[in-house]
């Protein structure tokens, strides 16, 4: 009878290998599974890295349901800044300059990146982190401070009002899995205004922050605050919203006529971003 014996194999370089590996994957835009938006800007990235390094984006992707490409939005956050976060998660080291290490730091607390956050749940059978520390971001526009944690929303799918109370020891405003079937399509006048536009706007192109920022005025004289400070009242017709980011959504499926948006990849043009980010 041949040995009970166990052998251990081990690959000396598996650790090396899987972060050269995740790098590469980025690195050649493969098999991105989440979304991450700033203003008017989009990050793809993988959904184990964010969920490894951070436990605020773990709890937020976990509430997704299951086989999606969930769209979190960041309300606050400086995409600079973000780019350097998923930077850091996936080689585990960044650049700042120095200027920048103190706003850098606040947001990776905020999201209790490990390595960069106190507030990163340590390793088992290891000594107890030192208390957590926060340093207010200076943002004029947007801001945040130590005590509010960024704005998150997940832009689509069913709507799932456990989510945010999922969300470990922070307290997060509209966060929201938003029904996709809010995406409304075109009616046909507006089918034909945008088959005879050209302007159709490319909302990851800098140059469209001006009209992103308009249209998002124009969609707040569309809607207010109810009497009683719970929800808010479209001023077009009967809808009530308990968020204020799904009234946004609704303003602009329902009401407003865009320049419409148009899909890098296809160059399909759709009249929400919303609809655009769903189809991306």
């Amino acid at each position: 009878m041949g040995s009970l014996e166990r052998l251990c194999l081990r690959w000396n370089e598996y650790e090396s290998n899987f972060k050269q590996g995740f790098s590469d994957l980025r690195q050649n835009e493969e098999l991105f599974d989440v979304t991450l938006i700033s203003g008017s800007k989009i990050i793809k990235a993988h959904k184990v890295i964010l969920s490894a390094c951070s436990p605020i984006f773990r709890s937020i992707i976990a509430s997704a349901p299951i086989q999606t490409h969930p769209l979190i939005y960041l309300r606050g956050i400086n995409f600079d800044h973000l780019e350097l976060l998923l930077s850091f998660m996936y080689h585990g080291e960044v650049k700042v300059i120095q200027e920048e290490l103190d706003d850098f730091i606040s947001i990776a607390e905020e999201f209790q990146i490990k390595g960069l956050s106190n507030d990163a749940p340590p390793p088992k059978k290891r000594r107890e982190s030192q208390p957590s520390t926060s340093t207010a971001s200076p943002y004029p526009t947007p801001s945040y401070s130590s005590h509010d944690s960024p704005d998150l929303s997940i832009v689509k799918n069913d709507i799932n009002d456990s989510f945010s109370k999922s969300l470990p020891n922070t307290e997060v405003e509209e966060c929201y899995i938003l029904d996709e079937s809010d995406d409304l399509k075109f009616n046909q006048n507006e089918l034909e205004q945008m088959e005879t536009n050209n302007d159709a706007l490319d909302i990851s192109s800098v140059k469209n922050k001006e009209y992103i920022e308009a249209l998002n005025r124009e969609i707040s004289q569309h809607y207010s605050k109810q009497k009683t400070g719970k929800g808010y009242q479209c001023k077009k017709c009967d809808y009530i919203a308990t968020r204020k980011f799904t009234m946004i959504q609704h303003v602009e499926a329902k009401h407003i006529i865009t320049k419409g948006f148009v899909c890098a990849v296809c160059d399909k043009v759709f009249k929400t971003r919303n609809s655009l980010f769903s189809h991306e």
